[in-house]
Parts: structure tokens; sequence; C-alpha cells
């Protein structure tokens, strides 16, 4: 009798530690559950069915293709399948623009949306990119570029924020900052970067996810640039004042990336990446020496006050060579500056 009651507290107790586990268990659940409930406003059922599916649910882009016919056969397939594009929440803030509107300002027009975030690395590789289908489109205004900055944590839903990247990586084109991700679920996006394009009448014909989708858009719009040549409308949007600069453009630094500094402690090399260039400056009085490169961006050697950089981050000192090696990361190149 005495071995059936221990055995019996005993399996109470085992039962009632698995109840206390069980306990805590659910409630640090629900406390992520509640500490990370902004984050849950990315899953919507589209979105999550993207996700699952490994492609976009609204419709799928056809990339890869060099085939005109192809292409062309698929975008009057996308315009048939009649998915109309969300008009822009009213609760976001513009960038670079006054309020935009399909039924508007881009009615009949080709838009491009890109949703990316401030803090992911491919949405920034994209940007260049983008620029070039920008100027290489600019002469017609057929084609409109818009940027749908779309949070992935909550200190990018800040407007401040916002307008300080498009400053920064020198964003030219208008900037709706979404922070409650509206057009994001409405449009089943699943992944940063995502480009959108919507033909003249108002539906989707293209989606795109990753950093190498403007190389295939690029064809995408070129043909729907002829089978929509007659419904574009070729006047440019209306004129507004673009955050070209940086609060902090004033300084004699804007966004330095890397340092480099010689043995002796004497001189210094400053990659000064958000004004194209590297400065060679004294360590001691601050003086600069040499400023190479510097202004617009570009890809080009020769002198020092010549060469052109695009975003130059990383910098490495060889002394013994006189050589300094030099990351310029939007010309996906590594340069060498002859220091002596």
């Amino acid at each position: 009798m005495m071995d059936q009651q221990e055995r019996g507290r005993e399996g109470w107790t085992r039962r009632r530690w698995l109840q206390v586990a069980n306990g805590i268990l659910g409630s640090v659940t629900l406390g992520l559950l509640v500490r990370f409930s902004s984050q849950l406003r990315l899953v919507s059922p589209k979105s999550a069915l993207s996700a699952l599916l490994g492609q976009n649910v609204v419709v799928a882009a056809p990339l890869g293709s060099d085939d005109t016919a192809a292409i062309r056969n698929y975008i009057e397939q996308a315009e048939m399948a009649d998915v109309r594009v969300p008009e822009f929440p009213s609760s976001g803030r513009w960038v670079n623009s006054q309020p935009l509107s399909f039924q508007t300002q881009l009615r009949n027009k080709l838009v491009l949306l890109d949703f990316w975030s401030t803090c992911c690395i491919n949405c920034i590789h994209v940007l260049p990119q983008l620029a070039k289908l920008e100027e290489k489109f600019a002469d017609s205004h057929a084609l409109a570029v818009v940027g749908v900055a779309s949070p992935k944590i909550t200190a990018e839903r800040s407007s401040e924020n916002v307008t300080e990247a498009v400053a920064r990586y020198q964003i030219h084109h208008p900037v709706l900052n979404d922070p409650e991700l509206e057009m994001w679920n409405d449009l089943g996006i699943a992944g940063w970067p995502t480009l959108v394009l919507v033909s003249p009448t108002g539906r989707v014909i293209s989606i795109g996810v990753g950093n190498e989708m403007p190389e295939d858009i690029e064809r995408v719009i070129s043909v729907a640039m002829d089978l929509y040549r007659d419904k574009l409308d070729h006047r440019p949007l209306p004129p507004v004042k673009s955050i070209s600069s940086s609060p902090f453009a004033g300084n004699p630094l804007l966004y330095p990336g890397k340092i480099a500094l010689q043995s002796d402690e004497k001189m210094l090399f400053i990659a000064d990446s958000g004004n194209n260039r590297i400065l060679q400056v004294e360590s001691g009085s601050g003086n600069c020496i040499r400023v190479f490169g510097g202004g617009e961006p570009g890809l080009r050697d020769g002198q020092y006050m010549t060469s052109l950089f695009n975003r130059p981050q990383g910098v490495d000192l060889d002394q013994s060579a006189g050589l300094l090696y030099v990351a310029d990361v939007e010309n996906h190149a590594l340069r060498v500056i002859d220091t002596t």
C-alpha cells in the first residue's frame, strides 16, 4: 500500500511539472507574439501563400526571355487576367513628389513600383539599375518609377528615416513611405526587393523578386512601350523639388565608409562614400592634400583630379608599394590608387 501511495505522489509531481512547463512555454509564446506584433503585419493571406509557393500569387513575370513575341503574348494574357493595382494608401507620406494616384497623374503610364526597405542591401543594389532604367526611358516620359518603402523592422517605419535614406542614396524618383505595408499586403508581396510593373490600364503585368530583376524588367518594359504606344501619356509628371542632398550636405564628409592610416600615422586616407571620392588628409593638421574623384558618380581612371568613383567604401593601404586599394561598391570594381 505504501509503495502505491509513493508512486501516486511521484506521478502527480511529474504531471504537475509538465503543467508548469507548459504554462511557462505558453506565457513566453504569448509574450513573443505581443512583442513582435508589429512584424506580424507583414503576413497577409496573399503574401503567406506567395512565400509558401515560392512565387507571387498575383501574377508571375516572364523572366529570362529574349523572345519579343513571347513577352508580348505574356503581357496580353496578364491584361486579360485583370489584376488591378490597388491605389496608393492615403496614410503614407510622399518624398520627392506630391501625392500620386493611378487615376490621375499616373493614368495611361507604365508604372514600375519598387518595394524596398532602407536596411535591405539588395534593395540598395537595385537603385543604380533603376536609375539606368529611368535614364533610358527618360525622353518619352511614359515610364514612371515609384518607390514604395516597405519596412522590415519598426525603426524603418519612420518617414524621417525614409527621407534620410532617399537623400543618402540619391534617389530622385517619387517615394511613398507605406509604414503599415498596405500595398505590400494588397499585392501579396513576399520579399525585398520586389518590382511590380503596371500597365497604362492600371493592371499588374509583371512581378519580379530579387536584385537581378531590373535586367529582366527592362525587356518587358521595352515590349510594353511598343504594345501600348497608342495609349501612353508622354507628359512629364508635375515637377517637384527632389531630396537630392542630405541634411549633412554642408559637412566636409558625407557618409564616410572606411579609413586607412599610414604606419607612421602621418597620413590618412578616407573613403568619402557620399561624395564619391577618396581624400588624402594629414592626420595631425586635418589638411586635405589630395582628392581622388568626387562630384558625380562614375567609373573613370586617370589623373586624381579627373578620376571618378561610385560610392567607394573599403580602403586598404600597401604602404611599401605606395598603393591604395579601393572597393568601388556601385561600380562593382576594385580600384587601385598610386599615392606616390
